[in-house]
């Protein structure tokens, strides 16, 4: 054991603490809870006024063992006094220059370890003193600081590249690691997915179970190496059954999308399962589309709605996808009461997040009015941002340049969107056409070519469709006149609240069909929304709507007792070595 005199210091402990130390030293001798040894340690810890560092050990490793059999409002004191005892350890020794405990002092005071007040900027010049003398896991964590302008540091790009160099030089797994990320993103450097790739394998040989992940992404991608999905599946495999959350989350979206292996619902839910057990939100939110959609799961609307709010409470990766489905389910009432407020503010937070096809929905809300003031403006806005991605969304924006809401009246334009929103056969779309058709709208007037489109819809329930085809058939007008068709037509349209179609056969002199009553439709009321049974259609549609899942990191957000209880393995690991 030292006994130099620099390894001797001012005791730590107040006067009240060290009369604790020896009125537990008593206690132990009383109840034998302690060897004589641990008793002597923690009488001189009370009764000397200074104390030798190379004996903290003793002392902290003593009270932790003396906490276990205290009672319960003691044990709080003695795991206050052990950190006074670490706080000491660390400053003297990192004030005697020892490089790695400048850096666990630094990293003690970035994060507000042992009782120690959060203070960034001491952290950056104890980080700076052990970086100097080479420790790689400062100048890592330098790196960042340097890159970011944190800490106190100003922004210095080649100073955060040297670091970040030197520290991989010397072969710490993390930073190769991250500087294989840079070379991969072009970050400060050239982009060099080779360079990349290797980096990532001598990290990954080194013990990074992320560079593993990395790597595996590159061989499945190609990026750097020849593309092999089994070999990326294997590398994945490796490092989710080590622990990855990454690794798990990517290892279920592999078997859910047949990467490297066979397609098996079953198994990516299980690594899913497994990802969400450590909260990774991202894993959640699939879990969640899985029951929504009845992928590999029985449909679920309310289990997919618990899952998506979890997802959306996290508020990490994957949130912001879950955040619209969320929406969804409050939209339409789907695994939870319909809010409609509620609904149009999870899809604003969501596109403002860069969930495009949010867009849309929000167009809906300001079109219709739900769960905000009536737009059309804003409705028309957001119609034509997601009509790249979204026929309906194209067929509404139709209906504004018809309709003159929100843009000004132009047929010829409605046509336009009308024709990209069928492109992909959506039957709105394939009604509006056959309607513009039919009554001149944009086109020359074309019964012929009206029945044409209206017929496509109408095979797929449009109950406007029908209207209009029934009409065609009762009158003639562009077929053959068949009352008896048109009267059907006109009754399945009717059957679905269609007004017009109500009146047209009221006037005709005809009954609605047998099994629904007229008083029960005219109890319905008008239809105020043209289209009112797109609602209904939306959420398949969306379902079918899903986004590749990415395969970033986490954002790191660490909880501070468990990374003070890892910090405190390593430190009483150095702090043994000095017994």
């Amino acid at each position: 054991m030292s006994t130099a005199i620099d390894d001797k210091v001012k005791t730590p402990f107040s006067r009240s603490d060290r009369n604790q130390l020896m009125a537990w030293s008593k206690l132990a001798k009383e109840k034998g809870l302690l060897d004589g040894f641990q008793r002597k340690v923690l009488y001189e810890g009370g009764h000397y006024n200074y104390i030798f560092v190379s004996r903290l050990n003793c002392l902290v490793s003593t009270l932790k063992n003396l906490s276990e059999q205290l009672e319960e409002d003691q044990q709080e004191k003695a795991t206050e006094l052990n950190n006074v005892g670490y706080r000491c350890y660390l400053q003297a020794k990192a004030k005697s220059g020892n490089a790695e405990i400048q850096y666990m002092f630094g990293d003690a005071l970035y994060y507000g370890l042992f009782g120690l007040e959060k203070d960034k900027i001491q952290a950056s010049e104890w980080m700076i003193k052990s970086a100097d003398q080479g420790n790689a896991e400062a100048q890592l964590c330098l790196n960042g600081w340097y890159y970011l302008g944190l800490c106190g540091l100003e922004e210095d790009e080649p100073k955060a590249l040297e670091l970040l160099t030197n520290a991989a030089k010397s072969g710490l797994a993390d930073a190769e690691k991250r500087l294989g990320d840079w070379y991969k993103e072009g970050i400060v450097v050239n982009e060099d997915h080779k360079r990349a790739a290797r980096l990532y394998k001598k990290a990954s040989d080194g013990g990074s179970v992320e560079a593993t992940v990395e790597l595996g992404i590159c061989y499945s991608d190609g990026i750097g190496v020849k593309q092999n999905e089994r070999k990326a599946f294997n590398l994945v495999m490796s490092a989710a059954e080590i622990g990855s959350v990454r690794a798990q989350r990517l290892l279920g979206t592999y078997y859910s999308n047949s990467i490297g292996t066979e397609e098996n619902m079953e198994k990516a839910l299980k690594w899913w399962h497994e990802a969400a057990k450590q909260d990774d939100s991202f894993s959640i939110y699939l879990i969640g589309k899985c029951y929504w959609t009845g992928d590999g799961l029985e449909q679920d609307d309310v289990k997919a709605h618990n899952w998506f709010k979890r997802a959306v409470d996290l508020n990490d990766l994957g949130s912001d996808d879950a955040k619209f489905y969320l929406g969804l389910c409050q939209y339409f009432g789907s695994g939870c009461d319909e809010d409609e407020d509620a609904a149009f503010t999870n899809f604003s937070e969501a596109l403002e997040e860069g969930v495009e096809r949010a867009a849309y929905m929000i167009g809906r809300c300001f079109y219709f009015g739900q769960g905000t003031t009536r737009n059309y403006l804003e409705a028309a806005e957001h119609f034509e941002a997601s009509s790249e991605i979204n026929p309906y969304a194209a067929f509404y924006l139709g209906e504004c340049y018809r309709d003159g809401t929100g843009r000004k009246k132009d047929y010829k334009q409605a046509f336009e969107w009308y024709l990209k929103s069928a492109e992909q056969e959506t039957d709105n779309a394939q009604m509006a056409i056959g309607r513009a058709f039919y009554l001149g709208e944009g086109v020359d007037e074309d019964n012929i070519e009206a029945v044409k489109w209206l017929k496509l819809a109408a095979e797929q329930d449009n109950a406007t469709a029908q209207y209009y085809l029934g009409e065609c058939h009762l009158k003639g007008f562009g077929v053959s006149e068949n009352e008896q068709k048109g009267i059907e037509l006109l009754r399945a349209s009717a059957a679905q609240g269609n007004t017009d179609a109500i009146e047209m056969l009221h006037e005709n002199g005809f009954e609605l069909v047998e099994e629904l009553e007229s008083e029960q439709i005219l109890r319905t009321g008008p239809v105020i929304e043209l289209f009112s049974e797109f609602e209904a259609r939306a959420r398949t549609l969306y379902s079918k709507t899903v986004s590749a899942s990415s395969s970033q990191n986490n954002e790191d957000r660490p909880n501070i007792l468990d990374l003070q209880e890892k910090r405190l393995e390593r430190l009483s690991s150095i702090m043994s070595l000095d017994d």
